[in-house]
């Protein structure tokens, strides 16, 4: 049977009535010009950053609608924690995230818009302004768009980079309202939160101005009764951290869900209306609430609209994300934490604050040096020179074949193997040199790190200049290649596979001298300066190969 939407008949009739720009032939001109229509210029459509700005309550849409919203999968998400498995291993449960797609800071009291935004332009692999906290995990998702998302970016957590061009709206520095990109299928990294709640209790409430400034302002349309309910909530609190949750566990036990609610009357606050007049809803009701009563409290808390983890699938290692997973949370700032989730939602599982995964985090204490064993001499003594003499020779002897059986093999693989083989080989090389690298740096921000500390140890170690520009040259274009590879999906040939070989075999050479030459500043670094956030030299953390390149 013919299917025609009424979407369709309304895109017809706009082309009969309105032109694309001036002077140019619509579809519809022929047409409209035989009934005797004129056509009037186009409105231009408000993009997809300013139709999520617009104020109200986000999931107005849920509203009316049954249990037709779980059947339309909206997006497909792994992050490759588990192989493709006929079911999960007993007592397993995938993890669970919020895929988080805009956030909102100012609160009307009929409900929710963002204050003014810039929008930045990112290429692929580009790394958005992320601000470096500890105790947060990165993690990969390979998105699958099926439904409409209006080309907002879903992540968990806070976006670092994706592999497609993309746009971040910033209110401010660090702070993100949105992102945006046009694409049915794409990688993203992002960084999620991993404090447990003994950790957020320690959290000091020394707030950075622009937190306070944006995130705890209420209309002074708020009634009495709402703030005076806040201060009651957590006046035995003794930290932040219990103050929210007294205020979550209040809302999640007392207040059933649904969506058979009407909406508030013009004049009534939607926090007022729904703690004491309704008394249920749905998400959007639950988180309102929490955040007027965390700001209330002196806590700095935002509004966070995306998407519940959904389903996950074993067989397809996927989660299966419907527009019944349409969701609204809580955000509370907690100062060297960052942006925590609350859950206040009735009916939603419990957020579990325990974690058996290390998250990264500033190291207390220096790394030890290590100390050489002693040496034990033996009958040799006499002819000690010769025997370590012949020894050296031996042992480089057995390095050179080894190098040129390596290149053999090498030649042996696929282009797309030996190019990303070399990309971690160099990262393993510019660690053990003493660059500081963090999970989220993109290979073009790691080819900067790179080439600044080759430059700098060869000005000063070397006094003379000519290691630094070839070592440069050709550590870039292994960079580049792999940037290709991942990010904008081109074939690399046998002779560009065969180009970076040989850059590889005169780069190694020279990254041996530069490492040998930055080995005294690089142990005097580790005894007296701290680790960057996400530095390999952190104790109990090595380097990763990321996910999607963890087949090679």
């Amino acid at each position: 049977a013919p299917s025609i939407e009424v979407d369709e008949i309304v895109d017809y009739i706009r082309d009969l009535t309105e032109k694309e720009d001036e002077g140019a032939p619509g579809t519809g001109d022929a047409v409209a010009e035989s009934l005797g229509l004129e056509q009037q210029p186009r409105p231009q459509k408000p993009n997809d950053l300013d139709k999520a700005r617009v104020g109200g309550l986000p999931r107005r849409h849920l509203l009316g609608t049954g249990p037709e919203l779980s059947r339309r999968v909206v997006m497909l998400i792994r992050t490759n924690e588990y192989a493709p498995m006929p079911q999960l291993p007993p007592g397993e449960e995938a993890p669970r995230y919020y895929w988080r797609g805009a956030t909102y800071d100012n609160y009307t009291g009929r409900g929710w818009n963002t204050t003014s935004y810039s929008t930045v332009e990112y290429e692929p692999g580009g790394r958005s302004h992320v601000s470096e906290l500890p105790f947060h995990r990165s993690i990969r998702q390979e998105v699958e768009v099926i439904g409409a998302t209006g080309n907002l970016a879903h992540v968990a957590g806070q976006l670092v980079a994706t592999d497609r061009a993309y746009k971040v709206a910033w209110r401010s520095s660090g702070d993100a309202f949105a992102a945006t990109l046009v694409a049915k299928t794409y990688r993203a990294d992002s960084l999620v939160a991993m404090a447990t709640e003994d950790q957020l209790r320690e959290a000091r409430i020394n707030y950075p101005p622009w937190i306070l400034d944006r995130y705890m302002d209420l209309p002074e349309t708020v009634p009495e009764r709402v703030l005076a309910l806040a201060r009651d909530l957590t006046a035995t609190a003794p930290t932040a951290y219990d103050r929210a949750v007294a205020i979550e566990t209040y809302l999640r036990e007392n207040f059933p869900y649904t969506l058979d609610v009407e909406p508030p009357p013009i004049h009534r606050d939607v926090a007022d209306f729904f703690l004491f007049t309704t008394q249920e809803g749905y998400c959007d009701y639950y988180a309102t609430a929490m955040v007027v009563l965390a700001r209330a409290a002196g806590l700095p808390a935002r509004l966070t609209v995306g998407y519940a983890t959904g389903t996950y699938d074993p067989l397809e290692a996927a989660y299966i994300v419907t527009e019944a997973d349409a969701h609204a949370w809580v955000e509370i700032y907690f100062p060297g934490y960052g942006w925590i989730t609350f859950e206040p939602t009735g009916g939603r599982p419990p957020l579990d604050r325990s974690s058996d995964e290390e998250p990264l985090m500033w190291p207390d204490q220096p790394r030890e040096s290590l100390r050489p064993a002693p040496v034990v001499r033996g009958p040799l003594a006499r002819y000690w020179y010769l025997f370590i003499v012949g020894v050296a020779a031996a042992v480089l002897l057995l390095y050179l074949l080894g190098m040129q059986f390596d290149l053999l093999l090498l030649r042996l693989r696929p282009p797309a193997v030996v190019v990303t083989q070399l990309y971690h080989r160099l990262r393993r090389q510019a660690m053990k040199m003493g660059a500081r690298l963090a999970p989220g740096d993109t290979p073009h921000e790691f080819s900067m790190i790179l080439s600044q500390r080759i430059e700098v140890v060869s000005r000063r170690r070397l006094r003379e200049n000519w290691v630094l520009p070839a070592a440069i040259e050709e550590a870039q274009r292994i960079c580049e290649t792999y940037v290709g590879v991942w990010y904008r999906e081109d074939a690399p040939g046998s002779k560009e596979r065969n180009a970076r070989l040989r850059d590889w075999r005169r780069l190694r050479w020279r990254l041996l001298l530069v490492r040998f030459w930055s080995r005294p500043r690089s142990r005097l670094a580790r005894l007296f300066a701290p680790a960057r956030f996400g530095e390999a030299e952190v104790p109990g953390r090595a380097a990763q190969p990321s996910p999607m390149d963890q087949r090679y």
